[in-house]
């Protein structure tokens, strides 16, 4: 979707699959980064694998979902 060396915001979850690299941003900065497992676009979410193994739920609402 994007080289390595840039980031690109996610508009519309439709446009990642898993295993996309992502990360998750909030107002304190970044939060969360992993691999794409589910998306579901209908409900504004998506659930990635962290580095660490936990498995985390990201609303678009709330967080700003870049590509890594």
């Amino acid at each position: 979707m994007t080289s390595s060396d840039t980031k690109t915001h996610v508009g519309l979850l439709s446009v990642l699959t898993p295993g996309d690299c992502v990360e998750a941003h909030s107002d304190e900065g970044l939060r969360w980064a992993g691999n794409v497992e589910l998306v579901a676009p209908s409900l504004g979410m998506v659930w990635i694998q962290t580095d660490k193994g936990e498995r985390k739920a990201l609303d678009i609402y709330d967080f700003e979902i870049q590509t890594c």
